[in-house]
């Protein structure tokens, strides 16, 4: 790599890495810099390039880090072979020419992946950060590539060429108990490096030991690539996926294998979700005809409920009962064991169409998706109530002893069990289908026994269970009116649904998931704190009430204490 475009091989390049199997050029980058004042001075930009069984890596070093690294040259050497900042473009195409120069490919490829672990921050480090900020799209508060490609023309050494790219962030394809760098690269026998004492002086790493440097910087790179080649590798030969796209997100990822478990085992996915095929005439002008299309929408079962569905949808039950000090005892945290897994497992197909009113609070059972507006009083006595009401002005919800809410049947059959008067004002049992099948848990079963033939806290194992732990995610994607910023038209949008969303299945699922922790907590004289499915007391295990209806329909063992006491 000449030194005119700013890189310089590092002394690891050229290294060999085992066989995965043959895949597209992957480009990982990083960047390192250093605070000045109130702005970040960059020192280099570094990639990592993994092309088959080939991996080279390369550092271009800016002219703040040029007039350490090479002490020896002068300023106008500097200022010829090094910029203060470099395009993204011309860093992806540098690392692409020092390929071709190890001759590692052979042609210049029609597109490249470009990944970095959080990429928003090292995106905002390259020159035109301004620029190519919008051929990006934001996912959870980073970059990605969901729709165009990014294209650029770059000029290197006298050549003009076109360059694709399809940006991923390993961050969001990291399992949930690996998103850090140092997790992720623990997964592969392959440890981020650490210079705890620079980490706030890069320049003076760089000045002290260069090697060091060099090393430290590239490793972020190096694990990048890593995960997002494995990634690929597990999609096509373990789950058996061939979508001929890059993943974005691990929940992308559970929705494609779900839909093609699905229709592997013939679950009908239409029923599952409410859908009906409709024929309709439709005018072609090119054809000077009419002609029957196939279209599909939801089932007028399930649009005549889907509101109050909708309203019946909540978020994790979040409180705090105790300010300040706490008093002096053991406290334990307790979890309920898969909370939203199991009970997404437990849901059947529903009857849309056979759904019925109710206004008899015996019909809501646990075991039934049921959805009701109701009005309801506990006992005075009560000292924590189960039934979600959302706060004025959409501040969340709080959990009265009197009031009117939008429930599930499970919170039902609890607050009923806690003593509570129930009224219906609008009530609606949705059937579960007379096939019996229950979609979600064969997924999740499967992904689970796949899940045990791998070691604990290797990558597949850990893939597995976050998999599983996505699939409820991706069924309430869009029901909280929740706005995302879109980067490429830079204003904010509502967050659209996924393939599986589905405000019934959701609605279910959560209510269930808060009716079980609210039984569990209602009899003990002290709780700290409910956070979704764990709370904070010092009772001990077997003070838990755990034979309530809701605790009874889906877990057998309900709970587990985390380990030590906080006194």
């Amino acid at each position: 790599m000449n030194r005119k475009a700013g890189l310089t091989p590092s002394r690891k390049g050229g290294e060999k890495t085992a066989q995965v199997r043959p895949t597209p050029l992957i480009v990982g980058f990083d960047c390192e810099w250093v605070t000045e004042g109130d702005r970040n001075l960059v020192l280099s930009y570094q990639v990592a390039c993994r092309y088959g069984d080939a991996e080279w890596t390369c550092i271009s070093y800016t002219r703040a880090a040029a007039r350490i690294r090479y002490p020896e040259t002068t300023e106008e050497w500097i200022a010829e072979n090094a910029r203060n900042r470099y395009k993204f473009a011309n860093i992806i195409a540098g690392a692409i020419s020092e390929g071709l120069r190890r001759r590692h490919i052979r042609a210049w490829p029609k597109s490249v992946i470009a990944c970095a672990h959080w990429s928003r921050a090292d995106l905002s480090a390259m020159e035109d950060f301004a620029e190519i900020k919008r051929c990006f799209d934001g996912v959870q508060r980073t970059y990605t590539t969901i729709r165009k490609p990014y294209s650029a023309r770059v000029c290197l050494n006298g050549h003009s060429r076109w360059l694709s790219v399809v940006l991923v962030d390993t961050l969001l394809l990291a399992p949930g108990t690996s998103k850090d760098l140092a997790a992720l690269g623990r997964l592969y026998d392959f440890p981020k490096l650490y210079v705890a004492d620079y980490i706030l002086r890069m320049d003076q790493l760089l000045a002290d030991d260069p090697q060091r440097y060099e090393e430290y910087a590239i490793r972020d790179a190096q694990i990048s690539i890593r995960h997002v080649a494995e990634i690929m590798r597990f999609v096509s030969d373990e789950l058996g996926l061939s979508t001929g796209k890059i993943p974005v997100t691990l929940g992308s990822i559970a929705v494609q294998y779900l839909l093609k478990f699905w229709a592997d085992n013939g679950i009908d996915f239409d029923a599952v979700m409410g859908v009906k095929k409709i024929r309709t005439k439709v005018f072609v002008s090119s054809r000077n005809r009419y002609v029957t299309r196939l279209t599909k929408k939801r089932s007028q079962g399930f649009q005549l409920n889907e509101n109050l569905a909708k309203f019946c949808f909540h978020g994790g039950r979040n409180e705090c009962f105790m300010y300040g000090p706490t008093v002096e005892g053991d406290y334990r945290e307790y979890d309920l064991h898969s909370a939203y897994t199991t009970a997404l497992a437990v849901t059947g197909i529903p009857d849309y169409d056979a759904a019925y009113a109710s206004a008899d609070p015996a019909d809501f059972t646990p075991d039934v998706m049921g959805l009701a507006r109701i009005r309801f009083r506990f006992p005075p006595w009560t000292r924590y109530p189960s039934l979600p009401v959302v706060a004025s002005g959409d501040r969340g919800l709080v959990f009265p002893t009197t009031g009117e809410a939008h429930v599930t049947a499970p919170e039902i059959a609890t607050a009923r069990y806690l003593g509570a008067e129930i009224e219906i004002l609008q009530g609606v049992i949705v059937p579960w289908s007379e096939a019996g099948e229950r979609p979600f848990e064969i997924v999740i079963r499967d992904l689970l026994e796949r899940r045990g033939t791998y070691q604990k806290g290797s990558l597949q194992n850990e893939m597995f269970k976050q998999l599983g732990n996505s699939l409820y995610g991706k069924t309430c994607q869009g029901l909280a009116g929740i706005r995302a910023f879109d980067t490429r038209e830079e204003v904010y949008e509502p967050v659209g649904p996924s393939k599986i969303t589905n405000p019934y299945i959701a609605s279910h699922v959560t209510g269930l998931v808060r009716a079980a922790i609210g039984e569990m907590i209602a009899g003990l004289p002290r709780v700290v704190s409910v956070t979704t499915d764990a709370f904070i007391t010092d009772a001990t295990l077997e003070d838990i009430d755990v034979s309530g209806p809701a605790c009874r329909a889906c877990w057998r063992r309900p709970v587990s204490a985390s380990p030590g006491a906080t006194s």
